[in-house]
């Protein structure tokens, strides 16, 4: 990627409940991301702030959002 590319990556923060069903999100041409329930597949770990932090620390810059179904939404610039 080079720099100041962008990456669109979303979390789960909970383990199991509703919120935790496994999706696809598909970016459209336009300004829209399409979801779209895929096969259920068990999450395998839960990533709290300061976690997505750290994964990210080399990176210049990041916005982060919690939604409420439990998914952590996180556009990063690198």
């Amino acid at each position: 990627m080079n720099p100041g590319g962008q990456v669109l990556a979303l979390f789960h923060t909970r383990m199991q409940g509703e919120e935790t069903a496994n999706c696809r999100f598909h970016v459209t041409p336009g300004d829209d991301v399409e979801v779209q329930l895929a096969q259920p597949i068990p999450i395998q770990r839960a990533f709290a702030n300061r976690s997505i932090e750290k994964l990210f620390a080399g990176w210049s810059g990041h916005k982060q959002f919690l939604a409420k179904d439990s998914v952590s939404e996180v556009i990063m610039t690198r």
